[in-house]
């Protein structure tokens, strides 16, 4: 996977900046939650370079910059126009939203985590959703908005990840399924049954979800039956000693990719899918659909 050139992450306890793969700035460490809310001047600005092996971390002591300077710096640097991706974590609210946005007013991929209030986690996304292509979020915080939501899954977005691994994901079904335009789709600890799944790839072979490249499922149920997934399909058992390779990822079986199984099948029109079964180190049940 490609490093993505500009990440920022606020949360409790400081916002980081990461600008190369191994290289990263925070801001706000250890000052004062007024400090943080004013989104003003850093006291201190902290630099680490990772080599793999060791950490090296030193201090900026003379740039006496505001953070929308600095974000403005770095993205001159990397000859960007915006940041690539934006997460707000647990404690994003000790930032004053309005100046955070201000500092940075645009971002390509965005990530809201569970632990922000409903309400801050909307003034979040109407900041920020008209210009992404890619979103994040833990819990679904449209329940009760269906056309807002529905309006989310039909935007041309290349990828949407929904729901995290301590909560169950509610509000996105079959018909959810089906309505998205989005190229690639995760969703985590989804109250979905294998015959749901095996009926949503029998419409895709029929011609559901065109622009559809990539489906990942994460169950957390200890077992799933393949047999209820697959039944109907066609599949054709790929050998154990085979492999492939997707988006520069080569997958075998192994314990590093902790492949089970996988399965081949085809749309009607001759597009090949792809079932991938694999265990995750916390035992949760990883399914994932390629479509080439």
């Amino acid at each position: 996977m490609k490093h993505k050139s500009i990440l920022v992450v606020i949360d409790m306890h400081y916002i980081i900046i990461r600008f190369w793969p191994t290289s990263w700035l925070r801001f706000y460490e250890h000052e004062t939650d007024e400090a943080k809310r004013l989104f003003g001047i850093p006291t201190r600005v902290l630099y680490t370079e990772s080599t793999g092996a060791y950490n090296y971390t030193g201090e900026y002591i003379h740039h006496r910059m505001e953070m929308k300077e600095w974000v403005d710096h770095i993205l001159d640097i990397r000859s960007r126009s915006e940041v690539d991706e934006l997460t707000f974590a647990r404690g994003c609210e000790r930032y004053d939203f309005e100046r955070v946005s201000n500092a940075i007013p645009k971002t390509r991929e965005l990530t809201i985590e569970a632990n922000i209030d409903e309400a801050l986690s909307h003034r979040i996304f109407n900041q920020y959703s008209s210009h992404i292509d890619g979103l994040q979020l833990d819990r679904n915080i449209f329940r009760g908005n269906e056309s807002k939501f529905r309006k989310l899954l039909i935007r041309n977005l290349h990828c949407l990840r929904m729901g995290w691994y301590l909560e169950e994901l509610q509000g996105f079904g079959l018909n959810e399924l089906l309505m998205c335009n989005t190229s690639y789709i995760k969703l985590q600890n989804i109250n979905f049954s294998e015959k749901l799944l095996n009926r949503f790839l029998k419409l895709w072979v029929e011609g559901a979800n065109f622009r559809m490249r990539r489906l990942n499922i994460y169950f957390a149920q200890q077992e799933v039956n393949k047999e209820l997934i697959l039944q109907g399909l066609g599949c054709r058992n790929i050998e154990i000693t085979e492999q492939f390779t997707f988006n520069d990822i080569t997958y075998t079986f192994n314990a590093r990719n902790r492949l089970v199984a996988f399965f081949d099948f085809y749309r009607k029109d001759g597009v090949k899918g792809r079932i991938v079964f694999r265990t995750e180190r916390n035992n949760e049940k990883e399914i994932f659909t390629l479509f080439t």
